[in-house]
């Protein structure tokens, strides 16, 4: 995928030379969202190493940057199937730094996600907000995007998902 432009800024997937400074930004939306627990720049780093950039990794990472700096980044995985047994894809996150909001840096990842998905085959793109981050919602309604109320989404995790791994039994 090529670079996608939008104001002042770039759009490119994230490489092996970006992990400090996409660190560093992972980092701050973990502080952003106010993670109990935010792992350290440290701990990013090896967790992007290990699930993002190492050999047969399903995840990408989208960057935005602007003279060399890292703006935002957007991380998609490739669901299947979806609409008429076409993938979809999902999209865990999209962060901007505070600094850069409402400057067009959102609107250039979400174009080159678009992109992406458009360039897959994709029939849609799926994600997830809080009920409460409205100006998560309202960025998302100027991009075009709308609720999907027919679905709820679950989680299996924690205690309950070990259970489950560690009960007997086949399948």
């Amino acid at each position: 995928m090529g670079a996608a432009s939008g104001e002042r800024c770039t759009v490119r997937f994230a490489t092996v030379d970006d992990l400090p400074a996409l660190s560093a930004l992972v980092h701050e939306m973990e502080v952003h969202y106010e993670r109990s627990a935010a792992p350290s720049e440290v701990a990013v780093r090896a967790a992007l190493e290990r699930h993002v950039f190492a050999a047969g990794s399903a995840i990408d990472v989208l960057v935005a940057e602007d003279d060399g700096q890292l703006l935002g980044f957007a991380s998609v995985s490739m669901l299947f199937p979806a609409d008429l047994l076409a993938p979809a894809l999902f999209m865990k996150d999209i962060f901007v730094r505070a600094a850069v909001r409402s400057r067009g840096v959102g609107t250039a990842l979400m174009r080159a996600v678009a992109r992406l998905a458009v360039a897959r085959g994709c029939s849609r793109i799926n994600w997830n907000t809080g009920r409460t981050n409205s100006a998560a919602l309202a960025f998302y309604a100027r991009v075009g995007a709308r609720p999907w109320e027919d679905v709820v989404t679950l989680r299996l995790d924690g205690e309950a998902m070990m259970r489950r791994a560690n009960e007997a039994g086949d399948g």
